[in-house]
C-alpha cells in the first residue's frame, strides 16, 4: 500500500492513467494531438518496400510462399540438385542500391544516422557496470530460479534421494527390509 502524499495536489491538470497519477504540463501532448497520431504511421518504410519490389521483384508471389508445393511426377524436379533457390535479402538490396534512388537513400541515411540524444559516455558507463556486475547477477538469478523456484522439495531431500539412488539395490533393499520390520512389529497387526 502506498502512503498518502500530503503535498500532492489534485486540480484540473491532474491525470490518473493506469494507476499512475501525474500533473499534465505544456510538454504533454493534448488529446487532439494524440488522436491524430492514432491514425498516422510512417510511410517511408512502405515506400521503400514498394520500390524494392518494383526494382527487384520476387520470382514468385508472396501468396505462393504459403501454398503447399505442387506434386510433380516421379523423376521430375523443379531445379537441379546442386542449385538451391536464393532468398531475396532486403537489407543487402537496400545497402547495395541505396545511392541509386532518392527514397532508398533517404531511408538508408535515416536508419544509419545516430540520433543527437545518444550519449556515448553514458553508454560506456553502462557497459562497464554490466561487465562488472552482469555476470554475477545473471549467474545468481539463474541458480536462484533453477534451485529455488523449480523444485518442490528442499535441496537436502534432493541430495538424500540422489544418494539413495546412487547406492543402488543394496541401499534400496536395506530400506525395504527396515520398513517391513517396522510394519510387522506394529501393534495393530499383532494377532
Amino acid at each position: 500500500m502506498a502512503w498518502l502524499n500530503v503535498f500532492h495536489r489534485r486540480d484540473e491538470k491532474t491525470c490518473t492513467v493506469w494507476g499512475y497519477t501525474f500533473q499534465q504540463t505544456s510538454e504533454h501532448p493534448s488529446k487532439q494531438d494524440t488522436a491524430a497520431m492514432k491514425m498516422s504511421y510512417d510511410t517511408l518504410g512502405e515506400k521503400v518496400l514498394d520500390r524494392l519490389n518494383t526494382l527487384y521483384p520476387l520470382e514468385s508471389s508472396a501468396q505462393d510462399f504459403f501454398k503447399p508445393p505442387k506434386k510433380l511426377p516421379a523423376g521430375k524436379r523443379t531445379h537441379s540438385a546442386d542449385s538451391k533457390p536464393v532468398k531475396r535479402d532486403l537489407y543487402v538490396l537496400l545497402r547495395d542500391h541505396a545511392l541509386e534512388d532518392e527514397v532508398l537513400e533517404r531511408f538508408w541515411t535515416d536508419v544509419n544516422k545516430v540520433p543527437p540524444w545518444v550519449c556515448w559516455n553514458q553508454i560506456e558507463r553502462g557497459q562497464q557496470v554490466f561487465y562488472r556486475y552482469g555476470g554475477p547477477a545473471l549467474t545468481g538469478l539463474a541458480f536462484q530460479s533453477l534451485l529455488g523456484g523449480m523444485v518442490n522439495c528442499s535441496i537436502p531431500d534432493l541430495c538424500d534421494n540422489a544418494d539413495d539412488f546412487l547406492r543402488g539395490r543394496q541401499g534400496l533393499s536395506k530400506h525395504l527390509d527396515e520398513q517391513v520390520v517396522d510394519l510387522c512389529s506394529s501393534p495393530s497387526l499383532a494377532m
